[in-house]
């Protein structure tokens, strides 16, 4: 997505001086406080709309101020320190759109209309309330930011997670969320706070349609992720046209019956201010996560605003001109024109305040102490841990409050959910090892984090019980033939199915060892042997190895495959031999990239239809 959304140096701030240029109004203590210090908090006081309370479920609307004067003439140069808030902030924003236009036509292509129209969005957060090492993007106390709605890949600074189809990013906010609750709970201690950072996550309309965000989200508010943060952009378009084609629902009253601090923000354009109470509103919750609505305009200032057209595509030069005289643009700048404020307050004082406050953050850890006792797994099943076994016995359940270092995830029946949610605790970088645990039939309703798991490099050991036909009185519905073939169809995903408990411990071992690859281990229903004859877990890793050579002679006249990974081209002449042209391959799944290895005269004894009910 070439458009540009936050700047490249965003701002940061420490926490005792959130909000620290906004009217004084009131003071009070919050509850828990996160800075150490027994300075009081200073929250602003937000004017409310009538009938509404400034504890939860809020409307700010703070009127017109008519903050956006775009016909007022000033210099930029001009703009100091000593320059109205709202004045730096504007020009900031106006910045950010104007960055957003040459991305797009540089690359002659591009998404324009969200980074135009929630600009202030993207904005506030990194100026005003985020912590975060612009020099050090990978400080592990970093405050986390996920853009959804897009479709980012994690080769940026600054791109959390690899979001990919909508609602994954929400799961995998949930997931980040988790792991900073998790592990706050397991390691900081009263004179040494060592976890401590908050989650933010912009999401769209194609999230909230989609089931993941609301299996994510009511897992979010069950376990109590109050420093989670989403910002949900109201523009009231898709590409297809207006969202009332196919979506009528009030998502802030959804996302309030799953107990969520809702907030919606309506004058977003006229006055900042009233989204910096929200996130002050959202800072202050105790107990739940929060969720933002934004009211925006698609493609704000283009001739295509408000509609449709303005999701994608470049910009004739007429409209280009016309924005710019909008935030009264210099027009002969260069593209790519970062005014000296911005660049003053975005790339150079606040990367100083983000050193500041890593260094401060180490000189209270031992690291050595931090790098022996993180690395632990956490996870959980989805309302299967009695059948599948995927339970940690001498742990807790993680839940909040009363135990947030639990180790087992409870999930319900939330396949989709799990899976996104342990990309994100993957993806945290804590060095937690995420897995997860469910039937085999269920793996499609994961398959597109799955394969994010693969293409975001994020270590999650999938755990998959009740294989291909074999499992009992659930019948055709539950008998998976064809499962197998397109997970091993994934790139970088490990797929096991290990034979007997040798290859099965040995299958764990590699799937912890390998941090950047997911694992997805199949699992059978029927016990099976501790230790078959002629398997050794140290091949394992080779991807398929000879169990029994019974020929007596140099060379078989036939070859049995059994179940086993792609074999690599080194190894595979030894295991079969090309002069060997008579091989059975026997799986009850689907023949289906076995083809290839059984050659023109071999054959595959395989399932190539759904089963039957009965007992096995």
């Amino acid at each position: 997505m070439p458009s540009l959304l936050f700047p490249p140096q965003p701002s940061l701030l420490p926490r005792s001086e959130l909000f620290s240029l906004i009217p004084k109004e009131t003071t009070k203590t919050s509850k828990r406080s996160r800075f150490n210090t027994s300075s009081p908090v200073v929250l602003p006081k937000p004017t409310l709309s009538t009938g509404q309370k400034a504890s939860r479920n809020t409307i700010y609307s703070h009127g017109n101020k008519n903050s956006n004067k775009s016909e007022e003439n000033f210099d930029d140069n001009n703009i100091n320190d000593a320059s109205p808030e709202d004045l730096v902030d504007r020009r900031c924003v106006d910045n950010l759109r104007m960055l957003t236009v040459d991305a797009v036509q540089s690359a002659k292509a591009g998404h324009p209309g969200m980074p135009l129209g929630m600009a202030e969005v993207g904005y506030v957060p990194y100026r005003h309330v985020m912590r975060y090492n612009p020099k050090h993007p990978k400080w592990f106390n970093r405050d986390r930011f996920v853009l959804i709605a897009g479709h980012e890949k994690i080769v940026t600074d600054g791109v959390e997670v690899t979001t990919g189809p909508r609602g994954q990013g929400v799961a995998n906010a949930v997931g980040l969320a988790l792991a900073e609750a998790h592990l706050a709970a397991r390691f900081n201690k009263p004179d040494a706070v060592i976890v401590d950072h908050r989650t933010y996550c912009l999401m769209g309309d194609g999230c909230a349609m989609e089931g993941i965000t609301l299996e994510a989200a009511s897992l979010a508010a069950h376990w109590k992720l109050n420093k989670l943060t989403l910002f949900y952009d109201d523009n009231q378009n898709t590409i297809d046209g207006p969202t009332s084609l196919a979506f009528s629902e009030d998502i802030s009253v959804r996302f309030k019956a799953l107990c969520w601090n809702t907030i919606t923000v309506d004058n977003l354009y006229d006055d900042i201010g009233t989204f910096k109470d929200a996130l002050h509103s959202a800072f202050s919750e105790t107990e739940t996560p929060t969720f933002i609505k934004v009211k925006t305009v698609i493609g704000k200032l283009s001739e295509k605003e408000g509609t449709s057209r303005a999701h994608h595509g470049m910009f004739d030069e007429d409209d280009m001109t016309n924005m710019k005289e909008k935030v009264n643009w210099v027009r002969e700048e260069q593209p790519f024109h970062v005014i000296p404020t911005v660049y003053r307050f975005e790339m150079q004082l606040q990367a100083e305040r983000g050193e500041e406050l890593e260094r401060e953050w180490y000189s209270k850890l031992c690291l050595n102490q931090l790098a022996k006792v993180l690395p632990g797994l956490i996870g959980g099943s989805a309302d299967l841990a009695t059948a599948n076994k995927a339970y940690l016995h001498d742990y807790q359940d993680f839940c909040q409050p009363d135990a947030p270092w639990g180790c087992n995830i409870c999930y319900g029946v939330r396949e989709h959910a799990m899976a996104g949610i342990s990309n994100g605790i993957a993806l945290h970088g804590s060095g937690l090892i995420p897995f997860t645990a469910t039937f085999l039939v269920f793996s499609d309703y994961m398959k597109n984090s799955i394969r994010l798991s693969a293409l975001s490099h994020a270590g999650v050991i999938y755990i998959l019980t009740h294989d291909l036909i074999g499992l009992g009185e659930d019948g055709p519905t539950h008998q998976l033939v064809e499962r197998l073939a397109g997970l091993r169809a994934v790139p970088r995903l490990l797929v096991f199915r290990p034979a007997d408990g040798n290859e099965t411990a040995e299958a764990y071992k590699i799937a912890i060892a390998n941090r950047d690859s997911p694992s997805f281990i199949a699992l059978s229903r029927q016990k099976v042997s501790p230790n078959l004859e002629g398997t050794s877990a140290d091949k394992v890793d080779r991807g398929g190895y000879i169990v029994s050579d019974n020929s007596g002679k140099e060379m078989p006249k036939i070859i049995l495959i059994g179940t086993g990974t792609q074999l690599p081209m080194e190894h595979k002449e030894l295991v079969l031999p090309s002069s060997v042209r008579k091989r059975l391959r026997v799986e009850a799944g689907s023949p289906m990239s076995w083809r290839e290895y059984v050659g023109d005269e071999g054959a595959v004894i395989a399932t190539e239809k759904f089963g039957a009910s009965g007992a096995y």
